[in-house]
């Protein structure tokens, strides 16, 4: 708590407690990232200059093989390493939440590659719709779906589209026998009507 007080004094403006816990350590960590990163590359060759960096003058130098490996101890991790990518290589955390307000609680925690899962026994695990199973890894296959006149879809399908063609061809025969009826032709104006004695 002390440090939640020291950055909103410093910040002078009300930080919400939710955000400070979920935002402030990733913004640290971040920061100290890329001022580590810059050092680093000032120190790979004697021509890099603060004010050469300053002014944009090394930007061929910011790719993220400067900042993989920083020898950084994070709030978050220790250490901070980044991957191939340039994603950084740390736990996935697992948390439900608990219903009230923003709160949740953290019911397991991977390792660094993510290929095992530690769980918590002091919390519940909850999973997609309330199970405590861990899900498969890998993607949940989908259910394939084929229409045929043997299922009740493919008849139901069949038969709304065979209805809707006879519905539209007597509408259309409709139209043509009557055309050039005069309550055909007041409620319609679609071309010049020739009316018939009555």
């Amino acid at each position: 708590m002390e440090a939640y007080d020291e950055t909103k004094a410093i910040a002078k403006s009300i930080i919400d407690p939710f955000d400070f816990d979920n935002n402030v350590p990733n913004g640290y960590d971040c920061v100290m990232m890329m001022l580590l990163g810059f050092d680093k590359i000032l120190k790979s060759d004697e021509t890099f200059t603060l004010e050469a960096l300053s002014k944009r003058k090394l930007q061929s130098e910011l790719n993220y093989t400067h900042f993989m490996n920083l020898n950084y101890s994070g709030a978050l991790f220790d250490p901070m390493i980044l991957d191939d990518s340039g994603d950084l290589l740390g736990p996935f955390t697992y948390e439900s939440f608990t219903g009230d307000f923003l709160n949740f609680s953290t019911f397991a925690l991977s390792n660094t590659e993510g290929t095992s899962l530690n769980l918590y026994n002091s919390s519940v695990s909850i999973f997609y719709n309330g199970s405590s199973i861990p899900p498969p890894d890998g993607s949940v296959p989908l259910p394939q779906m084929s229409y045929t006149l043997q299922t009740p879809e493919g008849i139901a399908i069949l038969s709304i589209s065979t209805l809707g063609l006879v519905m539209g061809m007597l509408a259309i025969g409709y139209l043509i026998t009557f055309q050039n009826e005069m309550l055909y032709c007041t409620l319609f104006v679609l071309k010049p009507c020739n009316f018939r004695s009555m």
